[in-house]
């Protein structure tokens, strides 16, 4: 099990939301969204091995993805959601977040990918891969991605409204799907 010390000013508490992949044999990366003082998480990584009881051997100091840019879809938080192999490439799929007024949060699908086995990840763009549409015009989040056949299949979270009940906002969500060529638009 691990329990960030507290001592990294990005990881103070939580190691929620894991996605693993496989790095050897009986050798996983583990991504994993950590919080700071302010409560904004950001996607960290381990590598754990499985072999005999369960150790962690090696975690790193700095996040694999960071906060946006303020006025970005993910100035607030990023947390995991889901990793792609793909063409040599590791697809990570995140929910960035950003505060509201009228509602606490909104957030949207976001993607970093690496292109060195997953040491370091660039975001594909500073907006959303999956953000506000006729079809999700409040929020979209919590990706689940594969590839089949070349085509892209992601379901997702969307908001479809907000009410007001006991004098706060309470969110609604279904569960869409949506297809794509790339994995990105």
């Amino acid at each position: 099990m691990f329990v960030p010390s507290g001592e990294i000013s990005w990881m103070r508490t939580h190691a929620a939301l894991p996605v693993t992949d496989g790095i050897g044999a009986n050798e996983y990366a583990v991504y994993f969204s950590s919080r700071d003082d302010s409560g904004r998480s950001q996607i960290g990584r381990l590598d754990l091995n499985l072999e005999g009881p369960a150790r962690v051997t090696g975690i790193r100091s700095e996040p694999v993805v960071y906060l946006g840019p303020t006025g970005t879809f993910d100035d607030s938080g990023v947390t995991s959601s889901c990793l792609v192999n793909h063409g040599g490439k590791k697809y990570l799929y995140y929910s960035g977040w950003t505060l509201g007024v009228t509602v606490p949060f909104y957030f949207y699908i976001g993607l970093a990918v690496s292109e060195d086995g997953g040491t370091t990840f660039h975001k594909v763009s500073p907006a959303p891969v999956l953000g506000r549409s006729a079809a999700d015009a409040y929020l979209t989040a919590s990706p689940s991605v594969m590839v089949e056949g070349g085509v892209w299949r992601m379901w997702y979270v969307s908001c479809v409204g907000w009410t007001m009940e006991d004098g706060r906002p309470k969110h609604y969500y279904h569960v869409k799907y949506a297809e794509s060529a790339d994995g990105i638009r």
